[in-house]
């Protein structure tokens, strides 16, 4: 069930055009997030908007 479930989940990322990524994150700077994927590779993320959260 939880397999199926899975599947159903990635599916719709895929279609919505998201990309889904697999790691553990760390802020290295404001709008920017190094993920450690799963896989061993490193990726850095940059953000384009910038929303305070509270």
């Amino acid at each position: 069930m939880v397999d199926d479930l899975i599947t159903i989940h990635r599916h719709n990322y895929a279609a919505s055009g998201a990309e889904l990524i697999m790691g553990d994150g760390k802020f290295v700077a404001p709008k920017m997030i190094k993920v450690q994927l799963q896989d061993g590779e490193t990726r850095q993320l940059r953000g384009q908007n910038s929303k305070e959260i509270r």
